[in-house]
This record gives structure tokens, sequence and C-alpha cells, in this order.
């Protein structure tokens, strides 16, 4: 399969606000065919470990090189006042042989990484120009490309040699304000006032709902957390069965950009059934805490609980309230009849919240594990009710009011014995 050229680059770049110098012939070099292909699907960053500076610096780069590695040696070199000098539009010898890393496996890391070389010596630190102008390069890179920024790698995180670039930057925050960046939009918006009756644009929620299953490797669990994330680029997630999860959960959320709903283990096991994630930067509000049982799931005399009593918690996203939901719509018989009684009036409190919440004109959506299909009789009298919108298969479904759920799509994945759902949560015009 041919090279790919990457004739976008300098053209994004600039429209993102970037100085964008082009270094002579960068859209037809790169290293020969026959060295390999080239098909990205990340971008890794190097510092030069060179204190020279500039557009002399990135000529080397493009068209020297060094006798035992021939030029091109990347494909972008961002200087310390945040000048992008374009060096190549096909594959550059950067990276190497590459380990698995991120969201990209391992293999010809020519081939899957567009290379990225900061004018810095590794130990220097980064001044606030180049720094910008690097998350910048890389949010335009991962719109361009496509890629999240589990795909945005540091060489020190790829090398099967010991390299230790990009020194003196915090990745897991490179990253981080990378992902800020490419949400908030690479290029200021153009100037001008308001149209004073304009109309809110329609808000548009890339969300899911797993019920992570108790039991499992708290490590395993987060991961598989981490990549659904990425892989749907999920704005808002529910989950069910997270208690044995949060503390394996909390710190990596936070260094992946996402902010973790729950409440402290002073409010007992039941306050941490059910979790919601939510991208940061999405505007929060009024977190709540809903007791749904009184007891839980009981195996028999002096044998633990299967789950954790029922508590749910809820919060505003954006001004629509998610409410993850772990319950089932209505009693259950034969070997499970005695969870019936606690099962109705944990869903009673589910349709009083969603009653009262349309009442006062909140839009709302409770993804989750309702225990029984959403044509059951009593999931029906719970739409009739609350006026919800019931969407989804099996027994992981999704009710709404006040806003468009639409795509629901099961996922095979992961190791739980639920698939996730994944859908769109739609408001405005």
């Amino acid at each position: 399969m041919p090279q790919q050229r990457l004739l976008w680059l300098a053209d994004e770049l600039r429209k993102a606000g970037l100085k964008v110098v082009e270094i002579d012939g960068w859209k037809s070099r790169s290293r020969p065919e026959s060295t390999g292909g080239f098909h990205p699907v990340g971008v890794l960053w190097h510092h030069t470990g060179a204190s020279a500076n500039g557009s002399d610096y990135a000529t080397w780069l493009a068209k020297v090189g060094r006798s035992d590695l021939p030029a091109p040696l990347c494909h972008l070199s961002i200087d310390r006042q945040g000048v992008v000098y374009v060096i190549a539009a096909g594959r550059a010898n950067h990276a190497g042989v590459a380990k698995s890393s991120g969201s990209v496996a391992g293999g010809d890391g020519n081939e899957l990484y567009v290379g990225v070389e900061c004018q810095n010596d590794g130990s220097e630190g980064w001044k606030p120009a180049q720094y910008d102008a690097m998350v910048t390069t890389g949010a335009v890179l991962g719109k361009q490309i496509p890629c999240t920024t589990r795909a945005q790698r540091g060489h020190k995180e790829t090398s099967v040699t010991g390299k230790w670039d990009p020194g003196a930057l915090d990745l897991d925050k490179f990253r981080a304000d990378i992902d800020r960046k490419m949400r908030v939009g690479v290029k200021p918006p153009a100037p001008g006032p308001v149209p004073p009756k304009a109309q809110p644009a329609t808000r548009i929620l890339k969300c899911a709902t797993w019920n992570l299953r108790v039991g499992r490797n708290p490590g395993k669990v987060a991961d598989e957390v981490l990549q659904l994330l990425d892989e749907f680029d999920v704005d808002v997630m529910t989950v069910c069965e997270a208690a044995g999860y949060i503390a394996e959960l909390r710190k990596p959320l936070a260094r992946h950009g996402y902010r973790l709903q729950t409440f402290l283990p002073r409010l007992g096991g039941s306050a941490r059934d059910s979790a919601v994630i939510v991208r940061k930067g999405l505007r929060l509000r009024g977190k709540r805490l809903h007791r749904l049982e009184a007891i839980g799931w009981a195996r028999g005399k002096g044998r633990p609980g299967l789950h954790w009593p029922r508590s749910a918690v809820s919060v505003a996203v954006e001004g629509i309230r998610f409410l993850a939901v772990h319950q089932a719509p209505g009693p259950f018989t034969g070997a499970f009849a005695s969870r019936g009684a606690a099962n109705l009036a944990g869903f009673g409190t589910v349709t009083t919240l969603g009653r009262r919440w349309a009442s006062r004109r909140h839009p709302w959506v409770m993804p989750g594990d309702w225990n029984r299909h959403k044509s059951d009789p009593v999931a029906q009298e719970f739409a009739k009710q609350t006026g919800a919108t019931l969407a989804g298969g099996g027994i992981d479904w999704v009710a709404s009011h006040g806003v468009t759920v639409s795509n629901v799509t099961e996922q095979k994945f992961g190791t739980s014995d639920h698939n996730p759902k994944t859908f769109t949560v739609s408001k405005g015009k």
C-alpha cells in the first residue's frame, strides 16, 4: 500500500492560529517506499536533545539527518518561540520499533506515528509559547488523522531501547490539555456580536451505560473502562455494580480527562453502587444521592450479599440530569421473590424522581441495568407515569424525558457479563 502524504499539514496548522514555516520540498519529502509504509494512527512526541533552535535546525532535521539515520527525522518541529516547521509529508525516521502503548499496537513506529520534534534539551522545561503550540498542534493532528489522545504518546512510552524523550513533560497532563483543546476548538471563534434572538444550538452528548459486574479484578476493570471511553469517544457514562472499583478508577479517570461522580465511603457501600463518569470541560451541577433500597440481594442466612444495597447518583451535565439506574421495574417471583418489596420501593423512588423532574421541566436521562426488558408491564407503567421514552433492548436500556436518545447500540466489548450500550443524547433545536 502506498505511503500516505499529509499534504494538509501546513494549511490546517495555520487555520488553528499557529505561526507556520514550510521547509521547501516538504510535500514530496519522505523515506523511500522500499523502507516501509506510512499510515499513521497516532502522534509521537520527542525532544531534540540539543540547544539548537529555529529554522536552521529544522532544515537539518528535514534535509541532512545523521550519518546513521537519514533525513527526514520528523514531520514537524516546534521551536522555543512556538513556531511550527513543516518538514515532511511522508514517512520519516523518528520512531524505530515501537512497543504497544496507549491505544496503538506495537510495530513499525515510523509507519504508525506522525513525529513531532520539539526543540528542547529535555531538561530545561517548556516555555509557554512552545507548550501552547505543542498542545494546539496535537489537537490539529488528533482531529485530522484522526485519533484520540490515547494515541498521542511520548517516545519514552513506545521505545524498546530506553529513550527518555520528551523529558520534563508530564504526558498525562499534556494529553488532557490536547483533549481539552480538541473539544473547545483549535481555532478562536470569529469576532462579532451574537444575534439578539439567536436560538441555542443542539447539544449532542456521546453516552454509554455499563454494568461492570462484581467480583472482578479492579485493575482489569479500570483498563476496560478507559478503553471504552476512548474507543467510543464517550462524554458521559453511567456505571452499575461499581462499588468495588471506585478506588482503582478515580485517579486514572482524572488523568484521562474525566470526573467520577459518586459518594464517599462514609455514606456506606450502598452509596457507591452506581456512578456517573463525565468528561472534564462539560458543565456539571447538583450531584445527588438517591437511596433506592434498604437491603441488598441476600444470598441466604450467614452469607454475604450478592450486591451492595441499591442506591444511585445523579448529576446534571450540560443541563441534562443523568441518573445511573440499577433497579428492577417491579417485584421478582420464584427464587428471587425476596427482592420484591425492596425493588418496588426503589422503583417507586425512581418513578417519583422522573415525575418531579419532568414537572419542573428538567430534562433527564436514566440509563442502566433495569433487570427487565422495557416491554415489562411495570416498565410501561413507569413510562406512562413519567412521560418517559424507553430506548434500547435487553435489560440494559435508557429512559429519558425532554431530550432525544438515539443510536442505542450494544457493543461487544469487555469481560463483564453485560455488554455496554452506547447512545447519543441531544438537547436543543
